[in-house]
């Protein structure tokens, strides 16, 4: 029974083989154009870019062997038994990548260190077998690892992969990219009409046409705007008729108010003026100057006496 595996982890996982498989594949490819392109072609590979990561492994494996294969003559003895371990594990990686396997981290790492060892020895059997047979290029197709290349005949590009003192990994990597851009630029052409007084005539309409839109989608506009603004008023005067409204009925109040006070003093004061405490308000001035006069009695009684009785005397 398999045990479920996270579809990140699976992805990942299938991206490194893939990535593995595809690397060893294509010096594997270079390789066997040198050492025997004719074993590729015997095994059913018309296209030789097209050979498996096994077919490639069967391939080199008697060159490395026999005595009179081209590895075994341009190689040193511990290369040739570095080479022989590190091809015969190699199948491994296509095989993971090829069952859809999730090996774990250990496992993965096992995996990439024989990945990283087989393509160093791979790189240095390739300038040692080319250096011997004075071969400088190899072609090779990126289309075979992107997608089909989008040109006017429909073949696929090729490019020449120089083979110099430069890592095979990062001619590809650098070939790839390159390609990559360019056929995402052509493969989102336009083709190219020739123009025609129906293509002139319908440009035409669809202009006029857009221009319409556009005035239709500007009316639309300014009818909403101009109604949004309207509700805006509305709701504007609503509040101020309310407040209004709400103002007059406090003032009301406060008149009432006022009313029932004013009303309640004048009862109360004709209570008092009834009861005689206090004198109708037009009377209260001469009141005041009797009491004052009735108070200060005492002073000016005698000095009008003390007056009186002078002015006879001189009389």
């Amino acid at each position: 029974m398999k045990m479920a595996v996270h579809p990140e982890a699976y992805l990942e996982t299938q991206s490194r083989l893939t990535t593995w498989t595809d690397e060893l594949e294509f010096l594997g490819y270079i390789l066997c154009e040198l050492v025997d392109a004719d074993g590729l072609s015997t095994r059913g590979y018309e296209c030789h870019q097209a050979a498996d990561l096994p077919t490639i492994v069967d391939v080199v494996q008697p060159q490395l062997q026999k005595p009179d294969g081209r590895l075994a003559q341009v190689m040193r003895k511990k290369e040739l038994k570095a080479l022989r371990q590190s091809i015969a594990q190699a199948k491994q990686i296509r095989n993971q990548m090829a069952h859809h396997a999730t090996p774990d981290e250990q496992k993965l790492r096992d995996l990439e260190s024989t990945k990283r060892s087989l393509c160093d020895l791979f790189e240095r059997a390739i300038k040692s077998v080319a250096l011997e047979r004075e071969t400088g290029q190899i072609p090779w197709s990126p289309c075979c690892h992107i997608y089909k290349t989008y040109t006017e005949q429909r073949q696929p590009l090729v490019v020449t992969v120089p083979l110099n003192d430069e890592s095979l990994l990062s001619i590809r990597q650098r070939v790839l990219r390159d390609h990559d851009s360019i056929q995402e630029g052509l493969l989102h052409r336009r083709p190219k009409h020739k123009a025609t007084e129906e293509s002139r005539q319908k440009q035409k309409d669809d202009y006029e046409a857009a221009i319409t839109r556009r005035r239709q989608k500007q009316e639309r506009h300014m009818a909403l705007q101009s109604h949004s603004l309207t509700e805006k008023l509305q709701k504007l005067e609503e509040r101020f008729d309310r407040s209004q409204e709400l103002s007059y009925t406090k003032l009301n109040v406060i008149k009432e108010r006022m009313g029932a006070e004013k009303e309640i003093f004048h009862r109360m004061r004709t209570e008092i003026l009834k009861r005689g405490v206090l004198q109708p308000a037009g009377d209260e001035p001469t009141l005041f100057m009797t009491i004052l006069l009735a108070i200060s009695s005492p002073l000016w009684i005698p000095c009008v006496l003390i007056y009186h009785l002078y002015s006879r005397s001189y009389v």
